[in-house]
């Protein structure tokens, strides 16, 4: 009994003993995890915030930069015109553009190769698409009092979409035989407006002459049969499609990265 005694007496001494020792050791011990993981915090939010900042930074210089420049390079493919290869180039230059996940940088090539060979096919067909258009002229145009105005205008036929009296958007054939479409489809699939019941009309103006409707769409069939047949021009119409398929791809995977 007296053992047991002993042996509970020395228990609640060593208790004690450890709780006077806690009591200050306690707040020091606590203080000193409290610091180790306060910096531990502070080490952890300041790299989080380093990447967002690295981030933002990508987004501003390169990400957003990038869909505008590839939306306004599509834009002119779709339109039949002369793609701006610089300001392309431009992005894809950048030294940050090193930093851009692989899949952008992927992306973006896939999209500038064919953008650059569209751009040199069109620079080379400027003189044989301006020949096709000129053919079809001379074969519709019958009246001789014309020749001296349509000389004058370059042989260039301007067909407008007007809303009443009012043009809202304008195309040159030549732009049409490189899309693969007829003015009026070009036109109406290219309404920057709504024009609900509103009056619409499209008319050609050939040199300085409002064209006639049969005329015009004679000089159109004419042309547009011409181009079909044309190698290089059809070629030119595949790689238009592959760089406006492959800039939405592109841009819809750049959207994912903005902030």
């Amino acid at each position: 009994m007296m053992n047991v005694t002993t042996t509970v007496t020395t228990t609640l001494l060593v208790l004690q003993s450890f709780e006077s020792q806690w009591n200050v050791w306690g707040p020091i011990v606590g203080a000193i995890v409290g610091g180790i993981l306060t910096l531990m915090g502070t080490m952890f939010s300041g790299r989080a915030l380093r990447e967002r900042e690295r981030r933002r930074r990508l987004s501003d210089i390169i990400y957003r930069p990038l869909i505008h420049v590839a939306l306004d390079v599509c834009q002119e493919v779709d339109e039949g015109r002369l793609p701006n290869l610089g300001e392309f180039n431009k992005v894809f230059s950048d030294g940050m553009f090193s930093l851009v996940s692989e899949q952008i940088r992927n992306l973006t090539r896939k999209m500038q190769i064919p953008l650059t060979i569209y751009h040199s096919l069109v620079v080379s067909l400027e003189g044989r698409i301006a020949a096709i258009v000129r053919n079809a002229i001379d074969q519709q145009v019958v009246q001789p009092a014309n020749w001296e105005r349509i000389k004058a205008g370059g042989y260039k036929p301007l067909f407008h979409l007007y809303v009443y009296d009012k043009v809202v958007k304008s195309v040159t054939l030549e732009q049409c035989l490189l899309a693969g479409e007829t003015p009026e489809e070009f036109l109406e699939r290219r309404k920057t407006i709504r024009v609900g019941g509103m009056k619409t009309e499209i008319r050609c103006v050939l040199g300085s002459d409002i064209c006639e409707t049969n005329l015009a769409n004679g000089i159109v069939r004419e042309a547009m049969q011409a181009a079909q047949l044309d190698d290089g021009i059809t070629f030119a119409r595949l790689t238009r499609d592959e760089i406006l398929s492959s800039g939405q791809v592109l841009v819809e995977a750049v959207k994912k990265h903005v902030y």
